[in-house]
């Protein structure tokens, strides 16, 4: 893979990951195949959300990492996130940027329920619930045709 493609791959917002140190892993998998590659460790590192990390994960993995304890660059990434997490009502306000923001893959889990049975007769209704839930449906979707008992 070339880097250019990788960074298409990991700037996306919809990249389908459970959890952004599966981003972190593959990207210093990729520096580390070749030392050649150690060049563009600051350039494939702003494209993973460090803040979104736990912090430790940063402490443990990261902050270790030789090749971005060599990096000044890598550094600054570093101590971003680290003062993501050390201060954490300033999450929503003083850090924002690329880096902070979570990333939204186009596919979501849902719940949908369909009919039921209510005293006498089958409801006809259909309810969207999305997942984690929220306070009751999302969405009340079209009604079924018709109501048959069973």
């Amino acid at each position: 893979m070339s880097i250019e493609q990788l960074k298409s791959l990991i700037g996306d917002d919809g990249l389908q990951v459970t959890g952004e140190e599966q981003v972190f892993d593959a990207v210093m998998r990729w520096l580390r195949h070749d030392p050649k590659r150690a060049p563009f460790t600051y350039e494939l590192l702003s494209l993973v959300r460090l803040p979104l990390l736990s912090k430790e994960y940063i402490v443990d993995i990261v902050e270790s990492d030789p090749l971005i304890k060599g990096d000044v660059q890598c550094k600054d990434l570093l101590i971003e996130a680290m003062r993501f997490h050390l201060i954490p009502e300033r999450q929503k306000d003083d850090i924002q940027n690329c880096r902070t923001k979570k990333r939204s893959p186009g596919a979501t889990e849902v719940i949908i329920v369909v009919g039921g049975k209510y005293r006498v007769g089958a409801l006809n209704n259909v309810e969207k619930y999305d997942t984690p839930p929220t306070s009751g449906p999302s969405a009340r979707l079209s009604k079924l045709p018709g109501t048959g008992s069973g």
